[in-house]
């Protein structure tokens, strides 16, 4: 009886240290995601800029063209 009861310590403890590493996984994937999120907002911000760039020129060459 007191070998089993060693041996639920034991994989108890195991889950314990399972699940800190997991804990710690998970928030380096949180911390990756905000990265991410903040990555693609910045993409975005260019896009626009670009955009408005293209857009401006195209107003431009047809105010030229006469369209």
């Amino acid at each position: 009886m007191n070998e089993e009861f060693n041996q639920f310590k034991k994989r108890l403890q195991m889950l314990e240290v399972k699940m800190s590493f997991h804990a710690e996984n998970a928030q380096e994937m949180v911390s990756i995601l905000k990265d991410l999120q903040e990555d693609v907002d910045a993409i975005m911000q260019v896009n626009e800029e670009v955009q408005k760039k293209n857009e401006e020129r195209f107003e431009r060459i047809e105010k030229h063209v006469g369209l």
